[in-house]
């Protein structure tokens, strides 16, 4: 079987691909800090260089980026399953590829780093054929409704939290420790940072909802994506997207004279409204051919991104855990940055140059074939359209 996506949006790529540093990024920084800290800033500050680099990357992509690539995810997989439903394909494909890169998930956290987004991404996506089946005129109400939710939930986490001690322990062992010593250690961190909370609904209902509020916030913002994609937001003639940047100024506007509760409890709407924002004016400039041009190297990165994550993730697990170099705790977020900037440089350069011989990333390639198992052939062939864009 052919690919079903035929055309490809190249400004999803670019996007994907500039969302992707940022990425990068706020993971070296993550994986060189104990992950308590991964929703509150960076560890190991040792200068006052390395709090101005902390808090101003933590600030900037921390929680701006990820969303951004929630979103991502829901405008592309409303690409793939439109295209399945329009070609009469079983919709069966679609969560064969959500297995598959569970697969992919699972491989990283037993094998790189706790921090896996992947399975989230995969067991969230199994709901998004769903909301692929609403008609139209009433996708953006759904949209909102899932928003409202999402707004009450983080004002439950707010109301319900009780003051506590931060924990204390850095993990200075992850860079000492063998590879089998720390692999059992990140199964066990990305348990408790990922599904743990579930079990707290009796016990501490504050930890319940925080894990509630954190995947129903990707839930929205995929729909958010899935959404804009069959209402052709982006689309050069369509007013929407400008409707959808004026409502978001407008609201950062307003959020700006509205009261401390109001603002701590919606600070990571904030943050998932912002990053839209960023997507519409993204999205708005790249349906400029001059401004698409200027940016095209960049879709080598973002049609390779499954591939450069996992990629970078192995570097930096190399760079800071005992089986490697053991920089862990032994460098702060300054000299950790600057080795991302190289790391990210490096896998630019790679994704430029496979590109020119090769379809697709190598993970890419396993992932379609993962996709469609043995129905027909997937080559991982050269590229014949080098200069065609």
């Amino acid at each position: 079987m052919e690919s079903i996506t035929k055309i490809r949006d190249h400004r999803i790529d670019i996007l994907r691909g500039l969302s992707l540093i940022g990425i990068i990024l706020v993971n070296a920084n993550t994986m060189n800090s104990p992950p308590w800290m991964h929703t509150q800033g960076f560890a190991f500050i040792q200068s006052n260089w390395d709090a101005f680099v902390a808090d101003n990357l933590f600030a900037l992509f921390a929680k701006k980026t990820y969303p951004v690539f929630a979103f991502l995810f829901g405008f592309s997989a409303s690409i793939f399953i439109s295209h399945l439903l329009q070609n009469q394909k079983s919709i069966r494909f679609w969560y064969q590829r959500m297995l598959a890169l569970s697969l992919f998930g699972i491989l990283q956290v037993s094998l790189i780093w706790w921090g896996d987004i992947l399975i989230d991404y995969a067991l969230i996506g199994l709901l998004l054929p769903l909301f692929c089946y609403i008609p139209k005129q009433y996708l953006w109400w759904v949209t909102g409704l899932l928003f409202v939710i999402l707004i009450i939930f983080s004002f439950i986490v707010v109301m319900t939290k009780q003051a506590g001690i931060n924990p204390t322990d850095y993990q200075l062992y992850m860079g000492k420790l063998g590879f089998e010593l720390i692999s059992k250690q990140r199964i066990y961190d990305f348990y408790i940072y990922n599904f743990w909370g579930y079990q707290q609904y009796s016990t501490n209902f504050h930890y319940f909802m925080v894990y509630c509020n954190f995947h129903w916030q990707l839930l929205t913002l995929m729909v958010l994506g899935l959404t804009c994609h069959k209402m052709a937001v982006f689309n050069e003639k369509n007013r929407l997207c400008r409707v959808l940047l004026l409502i978001l100024i407008g609201y950062g506007v307003l959020q700006s004279y509205s009261n401390p509760v109001f603002q701590q409890a919606t600070y990571n709407i904030d943050n998932l409204l912002l990053s839209s924002a960023f997507v519409v004016v993204l999205m708005l400039l790249l349906n400029k051919k001059a401004v698409q041009n200027r940016l095209f190297p960049l879709t080598a990165v973002g049609k390779m991104s499954l591939t450069i994550y996992l990629l970078s993730s192995l570097i930096f697990s190399g760079i800071f855990y005992g089986y490697g170099l053991g920089l862990y705790g032994e460098i702060g977020p300054a000299n950790a940055s600057l080795i991302a900037l190289i790391v990210i440089i490096a896998l630019f350069v790679f994704s430029v140059i496979w590109s020119h011989f090769f379809s697709m990333g190598l993970l890419e390639y396993l992932f379609r074939k993962l996709t469609y198992l043995s129905i027909g052939k997937i080559s991982l062939k050269p590229r014949m359209d080098i200069n065609k864009r």
